[in-house]
């Protein structure tokens, strides 16, 4: 296993996950975790969700929460999820996501290694690197073997190869939304126009959900309230229930989902 590992180079999404969770205030985002949408995507009863909303809006630490709650749920299937990062090269391009959820899904699910064991033999045991359409190929063969498979993305928009990654994205749709799939995608985003005009192709309309400002909003009132009585930095203040309620109020009110 660490040949195949060390043959595929997967970045590690889990980095990103811990710093998004360390960033969350324990009650921001129970809007959306406790919602209809979700809870219905969980039970498989909805094959896509795409979430957007403005830059800085909150989708990333929001999307940690939600792979947080799966990891912790166990819910039937396999959990695999990745996150697309401007602040980091490694993790921007196609091929740094298909290399790291194919060795995911190689990793945490042995009855999906078969496909992947045959290409490592194909490429001289690891001597050469796998093609990107071959490694496509067998991503695919072994999802198709999976009991049931969830896919977690966050931030398409950081991609650097964007038009790749939703073909990608729209080639594995074609089995997305067979009645009997066995696949589900979350996706978060920006509302840009090429992504929402690729995904309006095969996500229908009701699964596309606007993060709201007013939402948003509600999280950071949360969150500014808890610092400001928390940090000991405003300790010298703790005692002016008027400077803190102002402190609160325009933070919160000029923040505007951001």
């Amino acid at each position: 296993m660490d040949a195949i590992e060390t043959w595929l180079a997967p970045v590690d999404p889990s980095e990103n996950q811990n710093r998004a969770a360390a960033k969350r205030h324990e009650d921001s985002g129970r809007w959306f975790i406790t919602s209809d949408e979700l809870t219905t995507w969980v039970q498989g009863k909805t094959k896509v969700l795409w979430l957007h909303g403005l830059p800085g809006c909150g989708k990333t630490v929001l999307i940690s929460s939600i792979i947080a709650r799966l990891q912790e749920n166990k819910p039937r299937g396999c959990l695999l999820y990745f996150y697309f990062d401007f602040s980091e090269v490694e993790k921007q391009p196609i091929e740094a996501l298909l290399h790291s959820l194919t060795w995911q899904l190689y990793h945490g699910y042995w009855k999906c290694r078969g496909p992947l064991d045959a290409l490592y033999n194909d490429c001289g045991r690891g001597k050469k690197r796998p093609a990107f359409e071959a490694l496509v190929n067998t991503f695919n063969l072994m999802l198709y073997q999976g009991e049931h498979v969830r896919i977690v993305l966050d931030a398409l928009d950081e991609s650097s190869t964007r038009h790749a990654s939703l073909e990608w994205l729209k080639g594995v749709s074609l089995n997305v939304t067979k009645p009997k799939a066995n696949i589900q995608f979350l996706m978060t985003s920006r509302r840009e126009t090429d992504i929402e005009e690729s995904l309006d192709k095969w996500v229908p309309s009701k699964d596309m959900i606007g993060i709201q400002n007013d939402k948003v909003n509600d999280d950071i009132r949360l969150y500014v309230h808890h610092r400001i009585h928390t940090d000991d930095s405003f300790r010298r203040w703790h005692g002016m229930s008027d400077v803190l309620y102002n402190i609160e109020y325009t933070l919160s009110r000029k923040a505007d989902g951001m």
